[in-house]
């Protein structure tokens, strides 16, 4: 829990706006498939899966010293409303230093729409959005699946936070 309390005085301190943060205790691997994940430790990766017919870019961050043997805490840090390649070029950076401490990796989900054309937005699916029909809670589910799976991230310290629309996303996963 030291982790999401440091990343979240660093969100709060870096960004204006609703934050909240979930943690999903007990999550299990089903079905997940097995992800070659291309990393250099202390660095952003840039990343694409197949999700329900669409192709979801995410990025990660796999802390410095990283070693796979030991279990990992994961956070999901969702996004604002529109809002993807400066929050985490600029936004997140400093959290970085603190996740190469705990050894924790960060992933950074980005929504559907566009961040040009001002219409990237998250689907929490219990908001009626017409224009958003995508399933956003299986495509993180199956991220938190795949980074457990795939990088020793422990079931047991998986958080997903977020501001604005990332809040709105990361109380909708609190729901399931």
């Amino acid at each position: 829990m030291a982790v999401i309390k440091k990343a979240l005085s660093t969100s709060t301190l870096l960004l204006c706006g609703f934050i909240f943060v979930c943690s999903v205790n007990g999550c299990k691997t089903v079905d997940t498939p097995t992800v070659e994940m291309n990393y250099k430790s202390g660095e952003i990766v840039k990343a694409n899966i197949e999700y329900n017919g669409q192709q979801r870019e995410y990025r990660y961050y796999v802390p410095k010293g990283f070693d796979k043997e030991k279990k990992h805490p994961l956070i999901l840090a969702l996004h604002p409303f529109s809002v993807y390649e400066a929050m985490i070029t600029t936004g997140y950076s400093i959290v970085h230093t603190e996740a190469d401490k705990d050894g924790t990796i960060m992933v950074y989900p980005k929504s559907t729409g566009s961040e040009k054309e001002n219409n990237l937005s998250w689907n929490p699916q219990y908001s009626r959005n017409e224009k958003n029909t995508a399933d956003d809670i299986g495509y993180l589910s199956l991220l938190i699946d795949i980074f457990i799976k795939n990088m020793n991230c422990d079931p047991d310290r998986v958080y997903v936070f977020g501001y604005s629309s990332g809040g709105e996303m990361t109380y909708a996963m609190s729901c399931y």
